[in-house]
């Protein structure tokens, strides 16, 4: 589905038209086609209208809408006539009395597409809002429900482009535009029936996704995630459904063309064959470029559930079994952010919820935020020719948004007071917490530890500092109060790594935001194996890829590089019988049986 900026326009009626309304179609009230004309274009009852009855204004407007609507139909019978084609495409109807299906609003009428099975929400082309007096600007209130119904639309068409409102006033007529970008209007004057553009919007979303045909990818029974929607700045739309009997997830995203796009990052990281991401089924541009945002359309395979939820799940929920569960997924995780960080990636989001398991295999889930570092092979610039974006507009807004990207529970101490350069270090101290926070909610001891108590960026960087001084007494501090001595080990490796360079810098990193933490391969290197060492019986195997290469008509393909190197690995945990002697409360002692 190809979509173009159109200039937005006000065609007049033609001679043909105007002569076609007056051959005799027959008015509701069966007046003649000339007396209504006459009536409906005469000054005084635009004003009487106008001024003192919204409803008859709607059912003005209604009545015009259908009146045209015929008329055009008509005249163009057995000919190729681009008005006619584009209204076929409609229906209006009022929805005054009743809130329109799928929604909670009183619109006063909207233009559907017709080639619906339902006239609910998700078939609204043009939401049309009457007020009966004449306003030169538009007032807060009147605006901001006119921009709710755009941000309607938006959350019941995920692939709509822009979102249209005409707004009657008195005898005048205003078309807005809103879109990712902000808001455009035109004043189109007093009203006779206009058609603004040649373009759809929005057709179905099942028609974009799958135009053409691919009955693999069913949106319509897929299951969407419920999650807020700003009509400003990017977001996503997220589907659970099922894509050739396996679970698959397709997610929608709104990019600003200054950012770089998801589906570019994954193309690197498939290119240098970075263990532990999501297997891409397929993906590619549906708009390139709609008022400064592109449409992103991502399939890839279900990957599981948050680390969190998969404890809670596991029919073995020992302590020893769950501390062996964070840990192999700690090495996991910075196993995959090593790899990517060595092919100039940086995720910059790692959070509970972009850390998912399923069975036993973890992954790095949502790259949306993620970032390009400069390593001197030309990544940067090859992406930016097969995805379409500008180089150093994405290069700059990105170092541009680094101090601010991420989810605040989980932003390393350095982020959390303003760092304005990231590296792989940031990433693995946010995966420390996702850790944390996991074996803290399984537990379930304390719901609100000082270190995930967040107040505001600085009071937790500073809280954190403190906490990871004392390291021995810092686990009770995040609600972790039950733990393995594996888990123990694990903490000591991950904070020697994170905090510890000729001293403890925790301090330093949270009072000096242009304190740099030093980073080299050979650390890297050495926090892997020492993680390993604490799982002797890990076997790794092949992740189960499921399918690759399918093309979704309707979306601008672009192919994703070597999908079939896309491996990982996965847990076969020894089991360890649980002992006073392998297992403690935070602090060291073992004297807990009682308790």
């Amino acid at each position: 589905m190809a979509y173009h900026s159109k200039t937005i326009i006000r065609p007049e009626m033609t001679e043909a038209i105007l002569a076609a309304l007056k051959m005799g179609i027959k008015a509701e009230n069966d007046r003649s086609i000339e007396k209504q004309l006459d009536a409906l274009n005469g000054a005084e009852l635009l004003l009487c209208l106008g001024q003192k009855n919204e409803s008859g204004l709607v059912r003005y407007f209604g009545e015009l809408f259908s009146l045209v609507k015929d008329a055009i139909t008509e005249v163009s019978e057995g000919s190729s006539n681009q008005w006619a084609e584009n209204i076929s495409k409609y229906e209006g109807l009022e929805h005054q009395t009743k809130p329109i299906t799928g929604g909670k609003h009183k619109i006063d009428f909207a233009i559907h597409y017709s080639s619906h099975s339902k006239m609910d929400l998700a078939s609204v082309h043009l939401p049309v809002e009457a007020k009966s007096e004449t306003h030169s600007n538009l007032s807060i209130d009147c605006f901001g429900q006119l921009a709710d119904y755009g941000y309607a639309l938006w959350t019941s068409q995920p692939t709509r482009l822009f979102a249209p409102v005409l707004y009657l006033h008195g005898c005048e007529t205003r078309l807005l535009i809103f879109t990712r970008g902000g808001c455009r209007w035109v004043d189109l004057g007093q009203y006779c029936f206009a058609n603004n553009s040649t373009v759809v919007s929005a057709i179905t979303d099942e028609d974009v996704i799958r135009q053409n045909g691919n009955p693999s990818v069913d949106i319509a029974k897929g299951k969407k995630f419920e999650r807020p929607i700003n009509p400003r700045g990017r977001f996503a739309h997220v589907y659970s459904l099922i894509y050739r009997r396996r679970p698959a997830v397709l997610k929608l995203s709104w990019t600003p063309t200054n950012r770089l796009p998801e589906c570019a990052v994954y193309d690197a990281l498939t290119r240098a064959k970075v263990e532990h991401i999501p297997n891409v089924i397929d993906s590619g541009l549906i708009c390139e470029d709609s008022f400064g945002y592109r449409v992103e359309f991502l399939l890839i395979q279900d990957c599981g559930v948050s680390l969190a939820q998969y404890l809670k799940r596991r029919s073995s929920n020992s302590i020893e079994d769950q501390c062996n569960t964070v840990t192999s997924a700690m090495l996991d995780v910075t196993t995959c952010l090593k790899q990517a960080w060595a092919a100039g990636i940086i995720h910059r989001d790692i959070s509970a919820g972009n850390i998912a398991i399923r069975n036993g295999c973890t992954t790095i889930i949502d790259w949306g935020y993620a970032k390009t570092i400069d390593t001197g092979s030309g990544l940067i610039s090859d992406l930016a020719e097969k995805w379409r974006f500008d180089v150093d507009q994405v290069v700059d807004n990105e170092d541009t948004h680094d101090p601010i990207t991420g989810t605040p529970l989980y932003m390393s101490i350095p982020v959390l007071v303003g760092a304005t350069k990231r590296s792989v270090v940031d990433d693995i101290e946010s995966a420390l917490y996702v850790v944390l926070d996991a074996v803290r909610e399984v537990q379930a001891v304390a719901p609100k530890p000082i270190g995930f108590d967040f107040k505001n960026n600085r009071t937790l960087a500073f809280v954190r500092a403190c906490c990871f001084s004392l390291i021995k007494e810092c686990l009770p501090q995040f609600g972790v109060y039950w733990h393995s001595s594996t888990f123990d080990r694990l903490l000591a490796v991950v904070h020697k790594f994170l905090f510890i360079r000729d001293g403890y810098i925790g301090s330093s990193l949270a009072m000096v935001p242009s304190f740099k933490r030093t980073v080299d391969d050979t650390a890297l290197d050495n926090l892997l194996s020492e993680i390993e060492e604490l799982l002797p019986g890990r076997s790794d195997k092949q992740r189960d890829t499921g399918p690759i290469g399918s093309t979704i008509a309707g979306v601008k393909r672009v192919e994703i590089s070597d999908p079939e190197s896309v491996k990982g690995q996965t847990s076969n945990l020894k089991r360890i019988r649980e002992s006073k002697e392998n297992i403690r409360p935070a602090g060291g002692s073992t004297n807990f049986g009682s308790e």
